[in-house]
C-alpha cells in the first residue's frame, strides 16, 4: 500500500540519497520496536523465552538499534540547519522534548491512576518493587539515567528516553565538530574509537562492559551509541551509495545480526552489523513509499511508551483470572501471543487519539507564539 506516502524525491544520479519515509528504514524501527516487546513480554510467557534460546535475553539490542537510529535519523533531518544556525541547539532541544516528554507524561499519569484503582479494588501488583513511590520523582523528570537515585520501576523502559534527553543537548556540538573533520572515514574512526574507549573505561573502572551498563548510569551507554548515529548520517550526507550496494549491505547485516544471536553473545559485533543495517537501509531508495511502512515506524515510539503500562494491565488481569480458572499450557501461550497483538493495538490507539491531538496542540501553540513573537515590534509602534 503506497498512495497516502509522500511522493518519492527526485535526486541526481550520483549524490548521496536524502532521507525517505516509507522504506526499509522505517520497517526497521518498527521491527525493532516489536522485537522490544517480545523481550519485555517475555518474562510472563508461560515458559520464560530465555528458557527456549538466550538470544531472547538481548532485547537491549533494540535498545541500542533505537539509540543509533535516533542520532541518525536526526542528523539526516537537522543536521544542515544545525550547521547553517538555522535552529540553535535550545530550540532543538526543546523541540525533540516537546516530542517526548507530553507522552511520557502522560503515560506516568496512566501508571499513578492504575496503581491507586488496583489498590482501592484490593489488587495488588504482582511486582510492588517496580511501583515504588519514592522511585517515582527521578522517573517523572526523566533523569533516571543521569545517575539520580530512584526511576528503576513505573515505565522503565523510559530510562532511554533520559539519556536521549542528554544527548540532544549535546547533539549540535557534535554535529558541528564532525563538520570540522573532513574525512568519513575519520568520523566514523573517530565514533567507533569513544565507543571501544568508553568500554574499556567502563569494565577497568566498575567491572562492567559499556551494554551492561545499570539505567541509573545509562547515559554513559547511551552517548556512544547515539554518536555513532550521529557519524552514519554525517557520512550519508556526503558519500554516495550505490542503491544496488546498500540493498546486498542491508541484506548481509540483517542476516548476520540475527545469525550471530544463535551463535552467542557477540555484543560488539552485533552493533557493528546494526551500524551498517542503519546506513545501508538510509542508502535504498524507496520509489514507491509504503504508507504502512510509514506509520509503523511512527508507531513505533507508541509502542515503546506505552508497552510497559499495557504489560502490568493485560497480565495483571490474566493472573486474577488465572487464579480463579486455571488454565492449560496452550491457552497460556495463546493468551500470551494475544497480549503482543494488545500492545501494538493499543500503541496505534494511543498515537492516533493521544499522542498525535497532544503534539498538534502543541505544535499550535507554537505557530500562536511565532506569530505574537513576530508582531509584536509593530505592536508596539503602534502603541
Amino acid at each position: 500500500m503506497s498512495s497516502k506516502a509522500a511522493v518519492p524525491i527526485q535526486v541526481e544520479p550520483g549524490r548521496p540519497l536524502p532521507l525517505m519515509r516509507g522504506g526499509t528504514l522505517d520497517a526497521l524501527r518498527f521491527l525493532a520496536a516489536f522485537f522490544m516487546v517480545v523481550y519485555h513480554y517475555s518474562y510472563a510467557s508461560p515458559v520464560p523465552l530465555e528458557k527456549v534460546h538466550p538470544l531472547f535475553t538481548r532485547g537491549y539490542l533494540a535498545t541500542d538499534f533505537f539509540l543509533i537510529v535516533s542520532g541518525y535519523v536526526l542528523g539526516r533531518i537537522y543536521g544542515e540547519r544545525v550547521e547553517n544556525n538555522g535552529i540553535g541547539g535550545f530550540a532543538f532541544f526543546m523541540r525533540r522534548a516537546q516530542r517526548l516528554v507530553p507522552a511520557h507524561l502522560i503515560m506516568i499519569a496512566a501508571f499513578i491512576v492504575l496503581l491507586v484503582l488496583s489498590g482501592l479494588a484490593g489488587i495488588a501488583p504482582q511486582h510492588p518493587e517496580y511501583l515504588s513511590w519514592p522511585d517515582l520523582p527521578a522517573e517523572l523528570f526523566l533523569v533516571q539515567a543521569l545517575g539520580v537515585p530512584g526511576g528503576e520501576g513505573w515505565n522503565s523502559p523510559t530510562w532511554s528516553l533520559s539519556a536521549l534527553l542528554a544527548c540532544y543537548a549535546f547533539f549540535p556540538l557534535i554535529w558541528r565538530a564532525q563538520a570540522k573533520i573532513k574525512s568519513p572515514a575519520v568520523v566514523l574512526a573517530v565514533a567507533v574509537g569513544v565507543m571501544i574507549l568508553a568500554d574499556l573505561a567502563s569494565s577497568h573502572l566498575i567491572g562492567k562492559r559499556i551494554y551492561e551498563f545499570p539505567t541509573r548510569i545509562g547515559v554513559i551507554r547511551a552517548i556512544p551509541l547515539f554518536l555513532l548515529g550521529v557519524a552514519l548520517a554525517r557520512i550519508s550526507e556526503t558519500v554516495y551509495i550505490r542503491p544496488v550496494l546498500a540493498r546486498i549491505a542491508a541484506v548481509v547485516a540483517a542476516v548476520g545480526v540475527v545469525a550471530l544471536q544463535f551463535a552467542g553473545a557477540f555484543d560488539f559485533l552485533s552493533i557493528a552489523l546494526i551500524a551498517t543495517l542503519v546506513m545501508a537501509a538510509g542508502a535504498i531508495p524507496v520509489n514507491r513509499p509504503s504508507y504502512l511502512l510509514e506509520k509503523g515506524a511512527l508507531v513505533s515510539f507508541a509502542i515503546f511508551i506505552t508497552n510497559e503500562f499495557v504489560r502490568n494491565v493485560y497480565f495483571g488481569v490474566e493472573h486474577v483470572v488465572a487464579r480463579k480458572l486455571p488454565v492449560g499450557l496452550t491457552a497460556g501461550w495463546a493468551a500470551w501471543w494475544v497480549a503482543l497483538g494488545v500492545a501494538v493495538a493499543f500503541a496505534v490507539a494511543f498515537h492516533y487519539l493521544v499522542d498525535m491531538p497532544t503534539q498538534g496542540w502543541i505544535k499550535a501553540r507554537r505557530k500562536r507564539g511565532r506569530v505574537a513573537k513576530a508582531a509584536a515590534p509593530s505592536e508596539a509602534l503602534a502603541a
